[in-house]
């Protein structure tokens, strides 16, 4: 199985916005795929739990505000990456 990397799903980000009309979602999309360049480039947070859950927590709220399908997913997968590093945090 083919590990996918926050690179990829920034540039999967971008394509759906591209794909979409609604302006607020195209920012949206914008958004997320800069937040995965973000965590591509450096875990800064590596050992803080709070801050990952903190922004779970703030992409189910923007995926509940997204009106594009896709623009939901999005927020819905970057929120799941969170919760993952989440997890990875407090097992160390």
């Amino acid at each position: 199985m083919v590990q996918r990397t926050f690179s990829d799903e920034a540039d999967d980000c971008r394509r759906f916005a591209d794909e979409v009309e609604c302006a607020a979602d195209k920012a949206f999309l914008h958004r997320i795929a800069g937040e995965f360049d973000r965590l591509a480039e450096t875990v800064r947070y590596e050992d803080d739990p709070a801050y990952y859950a903190a922004r779970a927590a703030q992409e189910v709220s923007a995926a509940v505000k997204a009106q594009h399908p896709r623009a939901r997913l999005a927020h819905l997968l970057m929120a799941q990456r969170y919760e993952g590093l989440v997890q990875r945090a407090r097992q160390k």
